[in-house]
């Protein structure tokens, strides 16, 4: 990179970039649940673009083995496509904190992916407006939720590549030996404690577990609260009954219905393979909530498996749905001397070509409406799993994880309060009760939402 290089104002890139950093960067890792993907409109090269050579630094973290396959496959064949671009690959497993240090030492990556968090980094990140006419992008044509949580005060800091959702992953064979019926669509959390005692089965090394359910993410519960902040920014929304039930229910899982492994039991069943499936992919959960990244692992074993809805919760009579939901961007970095070709190379990750071969791997929903509709199928001769468009449907009530500068701290605030609650492998007693959790982690985290807000006025 040409560090030296300078900008409008004559200042050098270092200093740009180093200016980007203003509003203080946590140094928190990223949620490593997420999955990635990508969407646009026809997601063309600009038709400016110069084709004399260059090479691009591609920021990228191999969260999970398919991840980095994914990656290797589309700066491959962008460079074939385009022989004039040479894409260097920025490895990380933090994007938080590869982002702070390359950005700090003023060689940070021309373009990346970060899956959660980088609303951080606004202040680093070329707003994307200015590229989307050149390169034909139309943000109508996006998944509403991911496009806004793609901005900060009205300016968009990437381009909505895709979404994360969640579905239950169902292990066929243990439902029929426990004579129970897969569950669909419009299964409730009374379904599966239900049906859940008699999926859980065995004992010692050979036992089943229903679920694992508590396990998923901590940003579960809150997703049947609707939302967590308010569009403006200014109030924290996570105490209400909706979220107070689910959180209850959680823990209540192995506690109460000893339908799913107590928090020790299920650190050391994981110790069997990675972490984020194993579980499931062991033949260990009859059922489990996983996101798209689950796709890849499961089609590689042998036994049936299906997919549904995540539980429906059903409180005062009303029916309500909520499922995770991690948005996907990528971003160009403000300053660089590549900043035009970085924003076509963009364009291309976002674009129906490269989407609809990410869709057919299960890598990721789509961000783009159409694409997602077409391309989030299974690749022919692959039939597993028949019902994968739930992912799709999921986008619509799923409500995005905190899209905020201070996303770190106040996702922070959450956990702490919650696993208060929830306890721990090392820890399983609860320090609080579920109602108390809540109601301090709104306390903290409206705390660090109005000290944010005061530092950063509109």
């Amino acid at each position: 990179m040409a560090i030296g290089r300078t900008s409008g104002g004559g200042m050098t890139r270092a200093r740009v970039l180093r200016r980007g950093l203003a509003g203080g960067l946590a140094a928190a890792g990223a949620l490593a649940l997420g999955a990635c993907g990508a969407a646009t409109g026809s997601g063309g090269q600009s038709s400016t673009a110069a084709k004399q050579p260059v090479k691009l630094v591609f920021e990228w973290p191999t969260y999970t083995p398919p991840k980095q396959e994914w990656a290797e496959h589309a700066m491959r064949t962008y460079s074939q496509k385009f022989p004039h671009v040479t894409i260097e690959p920025m490895w990380n497993t933090n994007p938080t904190e590869k982002l702070t240090t390359t950005l700090a030492g003023g060689q940070p990556p021309d373009l990346g992916w970060f899956g959660v968090g980088h609303w951080n980094f606004h202040q680093a990140f070329r707003p994307m407006e200015d590229f989307l006419k050149a390169r034909r992008i139309n943000t109508a044509d996006y998944l509403p939720k991911v496009v806004e949580a793609m901005k900060w005060r009205g300016k968009l800091l990437a381009l909505p590549i895709g979404i994360n959702t969640s579905a239950v992953f169902m292990n066929k064979a243990h439902f029929q030996k426990a004579g129970v019926q897969p569950f669909s669509d419009d299964h409730t959390w009374d379904d599966l404690i239900t049906q859940g005692k008699r999926l859980t089965a065995g004992e010692g090394p050979q036992k089943v577990y229903a679920t694992n359910a508590a396990y998923y993410t901590t940003q579960w519960a809150p997703a049947y609260g609707g939302a967590w902040l308010d569009p403006d920014g200014t109030k924290v929304l996570v105490n209400n009954p909706q979220t107070l039930k689910v959180m209850t229910l959680l823990r209540e899982l192995w506690e109460r219905h000893a339908i799913q492994p107590t928090p020790k039991e299920n650190a050391d069943l994981i110790t069997g393979g990675p972490t984020a499936t194993y579980g499931f992919t062991g033949s260990r959960y009859a059922t489990a909530p996983m996101g798209t990244w689950g796709i890849d692992p499961g089609r590689k074993e042998s036994f049936d498996w299906g997919i549904a809805e995540v539980p429906t919760l059903v409180d005062g009579g009303k029916k309500i749905k909520g499922a995770f939901c991690g948005t996907e961007e990528i971003f160009v970095i403000k300053g660089g001397p590549n900043e035009e070709a970085a924003a076509d190379f963009a364009a291309w990750l976002a674009g129906p070509e490269h989407l609809t071969w990410a869709g057919n791997k299960g890598h990721i929903i789509p961000a783009h409406q159409k694409t997602a509709q077409s391309a989030f199928v299974n690749p022919q001769g692959e039939g597993r799993p028949k019902n994968i468009q739930a992912f799709v449907r999921a986008a619509a009530y799923a409500p995005p994880i905190i899209g905020h500068p201070d996303y770190a701290k106040l996702n922070g605030a959450w956990a702490a309060s919650y696993n208060k609650w929830m306890g721990s492998a090392t820890n399983p007693a609860n320090t609080l009760t579920a109602e108390q959790a809540l109601r301090e982690a709104q306390t903290e985290m409206q705390r660090i939402l109005d000290e944010w807000n005061k530092a950063n006025p509109k």
